[in-house]
């Protein structure tokens, strides 16, 4: 027993114990959800009448450019589901670690994979039962783990490490398959683009980043031009939005933004009210100019604004329909609404929400490269769900196209605690772990019940 305890012991004492927490969350709610559900009983259903091989080459020929995401959907239609489920719970421990080893500084990695873990629970994991647990996270959550690693070889780059042969190729599969999915495949190219010229700029070479800069280029052109998503387009035009082709390219990116920000602020989200928390103490930390901690205080009060309507339509129920109409309904200023101020919340508010966080990031950070790095990175959150704005699915797809923009809100998370730890007291910093473990805990609970 002596021994076992001591094994135990070593276990907790190790920087990545925080990654065993979570690997038991994700055990215990993969034990717990329902996969029989969305659309792999229909994937399942057709494989077993046409064959898997038959439906996915008339799917490619007639519905999507996802060439590798969509066999390998249709193939864990088939396989036995717990080889999903550890998949799964894999895909999820991969993007801990990818992005603890991407972002997370050597010397404080354990309380940031406590905060890592805080958020990560804290992400509304229902959003990957949208259309189906299998067929949702092979699309999302795998293209999400994988592109994560993909990045890895930038931070070599970076550190002036060398890349190995076998490292090249496992990330080159790695981005052939995050850019399957037309969102990752935006977000990764101009992380790509970015860093290349980047690199280009100290005088450094990659043809590894090259080459993935190529494969993005190409896979985005097969997106457009390929007869299956021009088909699969207009059938879902007809289905979910029958009006969009009337849409201008500012009316449609208009849609994009404040469908975005309002879902957010409509509803409690913990991992936003977390990040403008952090940002706020920061601020108010930093600077002692009450201007300053102003404009860090707003996005703080509009991230919290869900928790507030909640008790306010408590309070007064007529309130429900102001508060509904503003999110739902006045999305798009037009002939028939532009007179009524409501028609004008949600734009407003999103940008509010976006320059001040902006702003607040550039106050915390000084000018640095930092700030610019942790700005484009929430930027590139933003626009990874702006995407959508180009889709007839923008409001038919659900809380699954929003998992890139969370994990962009994670790692901005991370580099703002990182000031906000350096700043405070090492008491001060146990304490505050500790409500966000303690949080950790009640927000899975309110996943997976």
């Amino acid at each position: 027993m002596k021994k076992i305890n001591n094994i135990l012991l070593k276990i907790y004492e190790k920087d990545y114990f925080p990654f065993v927490v979570l690997v038991f969350f994700a055990i215990l709610s993969h034990l717990l959800i329902n996969t029989e559900l969305g659309d792999v009983i229909h994937h399942r259903a057709v494989i077993k009448e046409s064959g898997l091989f038959e439906t996915y080459k008339l799917t490619i020929r007639t519905w999507s450019s996802r060439f590798i995401v969509d066999f390998i959907m249709y193939l864990f239609a088939v396989l036995p589901i717990i080889i999903w489920k550890v998949m799964n719970i894999s895909m999820i421990l991969l993007f801990a670690v990818t992005t603890s080893k991407l972002f997370v500084p050597k010397d404080y990695r354990r309380s940031n994979h406590y905060i890592m873990l805080f958020f990560i629970a804290a992400y509304p994991f229902q959003h990957m039962n949208s259309a189906g647990w299998v067929a949702t996270t092979i699309t999302y959550l795998w293209t999400l783990s994988l592109g994560m690693v993909s990045l890895l070889p930038i931070k070599r780059i970076f550190n002036g490490e060398e890349i190995c042969w076998y490292e090249g190729v496992i990330v080159l599969i790695c981005t052939m398959y995050a850019t399957d999915h037309e969102q990752s495949k935006c977000i990764l190219l101009i992380a790509y683009f970015v860093f290349f010229i980047y690199f280009l700029m100290k005088r450094k070479f990659s043809s590894l980043l090259i080459t993935q800069t190529l494969v993005s280029i190409v896979k985005i052109y097969i997106t457009i031009v390929h007869p299956g998503n021009i088909s699969r387009k207009a059938a879902e035009i007809r289905t979910f939005f029958p009006d969009y082709n009337m849409l201008s390219l500012i009316q449609k990116l208009k849609l994009g933004l404040s469908s975005t920000i309002m879902s957010f602020i409509s509803t409690p989200n913990l991992v936003l009210i977390m990040l403008c928390g952090l940002v706020f103490v920061c601020i108010f930390i930093k600077h002692k100019d009450n201007f300053y901690r102003l404009i860090a205080a707003v996005p703080f009060f509009i991230s919290c604004f869900s928790l507030f309507s909640y008790f306010l339509i408590k309070i007064f129920p007529r309130l429900e329909n102001i508060l509904f109409y503003t999110s739902i309904n006045y999305t798009e200023i037009s002939l028939i609404n532009y007179k009524s101020y409501l028609s004008y919340v949600p734009i407003i508010i999103s940008v509010l929400l976006i320059g001040f966080i902006c702003l607040s990031i550039y106050l915390i950070f000084g000018n640095t490269e930092k700030s610019i790095l942790v700005n484009l990175i929430f930027l590139c959150g933003i626009a990874s769900r702006m995407i959508m704005s180009f889709s007839p699915t923008l409001y038919g797809s659900g809380g699954r196209t929003y998992i890139y923009m969370y994990a962009s809100l994670i790692i901005c998370g991370i580099y703002i605690y990182n000031e906000f730890r350096g700043s405070v007291s090492e008491k001060v910093n146990e304490n505050f772990i500790k409500v966000c473990i303690s949080i950790s805990f009640f927000a899975f609970l309110n996943n997976v019940l």
